[in-house]
C-alpha cells in the first residue's frame, strides 16, 4: 500500500543517520583502516553483519514487542548500552596515543579483525536498542514479516555504506 511506501521514503533517510552515526564498530573500521588499510578493514568490518542479522531476526521475534510492552527493559537495555558505550570510550580514549596499540591493530590477522568487529556489535546494547526503536514504527502489521525483512535489509545495506565510509576515513587517515 502507499502508506508503506510513504513509511519507507522516512525511514531510509532515518535509517542511514543511525548508521553513520559515530559508535564502536564504525570506530573500529576507521582503526583497522588507519593501521591495515581500506581492503582489510572492509572485509573484517563485516563481521558486525552477521550479530546484526541476529538481532533483527531477535526482534522480529518478539523482542522487540517485550521491550515496547515493558518499558523497564527498554530503560535498563539504554543503560546498559550507554554503560557499555561510556567503558568504550574511556578505554579507546586512554590507548589512543599508546604505540603498543597501534601495533596490536597492525599484527591482527583478518580472522581476528573479523572476530573483533562480530564481538563489538554483538555486545553492543546500543544497536539493539536503536532497532527496537526504529524498526516498529516503520512495519506495517497487515504484511509483517515483509515489512521487517525490507526494514532490516535496508538496515543491513545502511551498515555497509556506513563501514565502507569509514573504512575510507581510516584510510585517509593513515596517509
Amino acid at each position: 500500500p502507499l502508506s508503506t511506501m510513504i513509511d519507507f521514503a522516512l525511514f531510509v533517510p532515518t535509517c542511514l543517520l543511525v548508521n553513520i552515526t559515530f559508535g564502536p564498530n564504525n570506530l573500529l573500521g576507521m582503526t583497522h583502516a588507519a593501521g591495515k588499510g581500506w581492503r582489510f578493514a572492509f572485509w573484517a568490518g563485516l563481521g558486525r553483519i552477521p550479530p546484526f542479522i541476529l538481532m533483527i531476526s531477535a526482534l522480529a521475534v518478539g523482542l522487540g514487542v517485550l521491550l515496547d510492552t515493558w518499558p523497564a527493559a527498554f530503560m535498563a537495555l539504554k543503560m546498559v548500552g550507554a554503560s557499555y558505550l561510556v567503558f568504550l570510550g574511556v578505554r579507546i580514549w586512554r590507548s589512543a596515543a599508546d604505540e603498543v596499540a597501534w601495533e596490536r591493530v597492525r599484527e591482527l590477522s583478518l580472522a581476528q579483525a573479523f572476530r573483533r568487529e562480530a564481538i563489538v556489535a554483538g555486545t553492543n546494547p546500543k544497536a539493539i536498542v536503536l532497532m527496537a526503536a526504529l524498526f516498529p514504527r516503520f512495519v506495517d502489521p497487515q504484511a509483517y514479516w515483509i515489512t521487517y525483512s525490507q526494514v532490516g535489509l535496508i538496515f543491513l545495506i545502511g551498515e555497509v555504506l556506513a563501514l565502507i565510509l569509514y573504512v575510507l576515513i581510516g584510510a585517509t587517515m593513515a596517509l
